[in-house]
């Protein structure tokens, strides 16, 4: 069965937030399953708060795609205050140039990462990897995806 984690993102970003998905279910040699409501079969149309909740009870930790955008919108901080409720592994993704400096604090309390390096992208990798005893794929293409997150 696979490791299931919870990606919360803005709705309007949701290829960024579908490349980011695909890319970590291929960087760790366990099977992982990314929950990405922007996928299909991840959406959740009636009951908001109850498929989210759902989703965030499914999963072991729980990514927070953090971009300018996102962060004025409501529900990133209903998922990051759902993720620690539940005491979830929580995991800050900044991207698009946003930077803790100008990050909320709620993001700035947890092991997040800048996403504009390979190294960066690797770090949060192994941070998933020793969290939740995943394996590592032979081959990270770590500078694409920091490429397009940045």
């Amino acid at each position: 069965m696979a490791t299931k984690l919870f990606l919360s993102h803005a709705h309007d970003e949701a290829d960024l937030a579908l490349s980011f998905a695909n890319w970590l279910e291929r960087a760790f040699s366990s099977p992982v399953e990314v929950i990405c409501t922007s996928r299909p079969d991840h959406r959740v149309e009636a009951m908001v708060t109850e498929g989210i909740v759902k989703h965030l009870r499914d999963s072991k930790a729980v990514l927070s795609l953090l971009t300018p955008e996102s962060i004025r919108g409501p529900w990133m901080y209903y998922e990051m205050g759902a993720a620690h409720a539940l005491e979830l592994g929580f995991f800050p993704c900044l991207a698009r140039g946003l930077r803790f400096s100008d990050s909320p604090p709620q993001a700035r309390e947890y092991q997040g990462v800048e996403l504009y390096s390979a190294d960066s992208v690797a770090k949060l990798v192994r941070a998933l990897a020793d969290r939740l005893q995943l394996g590592l794929a032979d081959t990270i293409d770590a500078e694409a995806i920091a490429h397009r997150l940045s």
